[in-house]
């Protein structure tokens, strides 16, 4: 879009303003927006909307491109729209607008926003209203007494006429120069524009106003009871008692309590995107409950946020391309904002982030996809590419959850066959518990299953795109690692019929299996030779690792598995998971050895390998 205008700022840098209407400012919200994705952040047109309904004026300042798309949306709520150089953080973008606007001195009430937060977590509107109405001329949502002084913390800042009009006001924002050290833009920005206005004799509402609730008998509790915060704090809270607090940022230490106790509109951006505040401050399993249980703000935001931030920190940086396959045209699915209103969905989440772009599929593939869908499983084809490595593979995302449990025998059979069909299939589960029961019923390892919540844990991304990154290496082999880990079912009783179900002969010499292939593909074993092949190197590896062991040894191990919590002991031994009726089949296979042998610790199986050499050497 073409501007409309522009003004350089001497310390940052050239200011397009792309948007402008004719209308008088009063109460205004100055709102300093950075993005690392191409488009806005869906949160961030929460926010703005929500200054929108509480009637104030909102003149949007973005340091990063806006697009098209972002533009349309941004002027249906917007006063005024700024696109300015990337020089400076929030207070340069403040600065820069404010000296444009001659420092706001004719506004009636001014807000100094930015998207550094997650919110506002209850009406815009009420704390407009607080504000105007209290004798106080400074508003902040939280105050710190870290660092080098106290100070509001930057991220929500109101500011009544008398302060607007005030010669020191315009003083500090003309002085301001660029730095690139954040310490400093802390140090001489944030602290530094509290002491101005604290010297100049402006007071300070403080909404939440933790610290009059909040000290040292608090802290030393909250630490105590906590077994993440006990590590990290306790020796520093002991030692340093009521100081402590000058070692605390509020809006990290006591996220819980700033929403619960005192109702904080804000919950900072950064517990969720750094590890070690996310670790620190104990934001798994808890933020999700606590936000939905005391607030009235979507839950999916946040999510979709960090998807988003995942998408570009581990795939778009690292010269990886993502896109969404279509058929004839087609998403294979297709999500709204409306995807989000009863539960959040990971494919939901992508089929809004991530650009679609049409696939050729083969008829079988397209008939195994089918066959999904008849199974209400749902799934996602993505392409992903490396211009660095220069290679690209195809992949289906499946979301497959605990409902499998009602699936009957011959529909899970299906699944599994269409899993070997798929080029690099890649299942997500939403829980731990679904992951058992899935991996359980469909063979699957344990390990090859993705948590949804995994794309959102800062801790856990790492595991995810190491796994992507595993299938760009390996994807010339289109097979699926999938059954590598064996689970299900047990070994054919024997692949020949002079072999007891040990896989000995009657002499107790070991017999290779043989099979017919052809009569086995009669029987649909078998999909194809490569699963004939599977099936009879599975045989072979555990024939040389545990059927040529003695039968004391054998027998010492069932009574392990019994200790272990491997094999129930009711009237008979009877191992867990054991299946009445077994195929000679790489999957019944490979169970058999992985409920006979694999269970078994591994100084079990050293032992073993001993008694072979010692065997081979006689």
């Amino acid at each position: 879009m073409k501007p409309l205008g522009q003004f350089n700022d001497k310390d940052f840098g050239i200011c397009k303003i792309l948007f402008r209407k004719p209308d008088n400012l009063e109460h205004v919200c100055l709102f300093a927006s950075h993005t690392f994705s191409p488009i806005l952040p869906e949160y961030v047109y929460y926010y703005l909307e929500e200054i929108k309904k509480s009637g104030l004026s909102l003149i949007f300042i973005s340091s990063s491109l806006i697009c098209d798309d972002d533009y349309k949306r941004l002027t249906g709520l917007a006063n005024i729209i700024i696109e300015k150089e990337n020089k400076g953080t929030d207070f340069g973008a403040w600065c820069a607008a404010l000296r444009w606007l001659n420092y706001g001195k004719a506004f009636k009430t001014l807000y100094l926003c930015n998207d550094s937060v997650f919110g506002p977590l209850s009406p815009l509107l009420d704390i407009h209203t607080k504000f105007y109405s209290a004798n106080e001329d400074v508003l902040g949502i939280t105050d710190s007494h870290q660092g080098v002084g106290y100070h509001i913390q930057s991220y929500f800042v109101g500011l009544k006429n008398n302060v607007l009009k005030d010669d020191i006001w315009e003083k500090f924002w003309a002085g301001m120069t660029f730095h690139k050290d954040k310490q400093k833009v802390i140090e001489y920005y944030e602290i530094g524009l509290t002491r101005v206005l604290r010297d100049a004799g402006f007071r300070c509402f403080i909404l939440t106003d933790w610290s009059r609730q909040i000290g040292f008998p608090e802290i030393l509790l909250k630490v105590s009871k906590s077994e993440i915060l006990r590590t990290k704090w306790l020796n520093r809270v002991l030692y340093e008692q009521k100081d402590i607090i000058f070692d605390i940022n509020p809006s990290s230490f006591f996220w819980k309590e700033l929403i619960i106790q005192f109702q904080s509109p804000f919950i900072k951006r950064e517990l969720f995107i750094y590890e070690k505040l996310y670790e620190e401050y104990e934001m798994d399993g808890e933020w999700e409950n606590i936000i939905e249980q005391h607030t009235s703000y979507p839950v999916w935001l946040i999510k979709l946020f960090l998807i988003n931030r995942f998408l570009y920190k581990f795939f778009e940086i690292k010269n990886f391309k993502i896109t969404l396959l279509s058929f004839e045209n087609t998403p294979f699915f297709s999500a709204n904002h409306n995807s989000f209103q009863e539960e959040f969905f990971l494919f939901a989440a992508l089929g809004l982030l991530v650009k679609p772009s049409p696939i050729e599929m083969t008829s079988q593939v397209r008939i195994s996809l089918n066959q999904l869908k008849e199974a209400n499983i749902e799934y996602l084809p993505l392409k992903i590419s490396s211009d660095e490595e220069k290679k690209s593979f195809v992949c289906t995302l499946l979301y497959i959850t605990h409902r499998v449990a009602v699936f009957d025998h011959s529909l899970l059979s299906s699944i599994k066959t269409t899993l070997k069909r798929i080029a690099n299939p890649v299942i997500i589960v939403p829980d731990k518990g679904s992951r058992s029961i899935v991996s359980s019923l469909l063979s699957l390892k344990d390990d090859g299953l993705i948590l949804q919540n995994e794309f959102l844990i800062p801790s856990e991304n790492n595991k995810v795109a190491s796994f992507f990154k595993s299938l760009l290496t390996n994807s010339n082999d289109k097979r699926s690692s999938l059954f590598q880990r064996p689970t299900l079912a047990d070994m054919a009783k024997a692949a020949t019929n002079d072999e007891n179900e040990s896989g000995l002969n009657n002499n107790g010499s070991y017999v290779r299996a043989e099979i017919n292939f052809k009569n086995a593909l009669n029987e649909n074993l078998y999909n194809s030779r490569e699963d004939y092949q599977q099936y009879l190197n599975i045989k072979n590896k555990y024939f040389a690792l545990y059927e040529n062991t003695p039968t004391w040894y054998k027998k010492a191990g069932q009574v392990i598995k019994v200790l272990k919590g491997n094999k129930r002991l009711i009237v008979e031994l009877k191992d867990k998971g054991k299946k009445d009726k077994y195929f000679p089949t790489a999957d019944d296979l490979a169970h058999w050895y992985y409920i006979q042998y694999e269970v078994l610790p591994r100084w079990y199986k050293k032992l073993g390998t001993l008694l072979i050499k010692r065997k081979k050497n006689k």
